[in-house]
């Protein structure tokens, strides 16, 4: 997820559409969930209030150059839909090397 940036590119040219970055960021805002970070308008939490936890899981999809979703195998009972475009941060290193989770929606009541 490299940003290919180098000494001649602005710092402002390699962040603009940089996949690592904003993965990154996603996951900066599930850690900050999960930690002492505050709440409020500053803090972009999904549905946060001081009476509730939150969780910390940003779903997000990838494109593809084609704009295309990119989707990855995600194994269910039914393997007629098996292939998912949305995806949850797990970790990413200093290299920018992510480990993402497949996410599958569900519909309804599963029981």
């Amino acid at each position: 997820m490299s940003c290919n940036c180098n000494e001649d590119h602005h710092e402002h040219d390699c962040d603009f559409n940089c996949v690592s970055n904003v993965v990154r960021f996603i996951h900066e805002l599930q850690e900050c969930a999960t930690t002492t970070c505050g709440s409020g308008c500053e803090v972009p939490f999904l549905g946060a209030h001081n009476s509730a936890s939150v969780a910390n899981t940003r779903p997000f999809i990838l494109y593809t150059k084609s704009g295309e979703p990119f989707e990855a195998f995600a194994p269910t009972a039914s393997l007629s839909s098996c292939r998912s475009p949305i995806f949850r941060v797990e970790s990413i290193d200093d290299d920018d090397c992510a480990v993402l989770r497949v996410l599958t929606v569900v519909l309804g009541d599963t029981s």
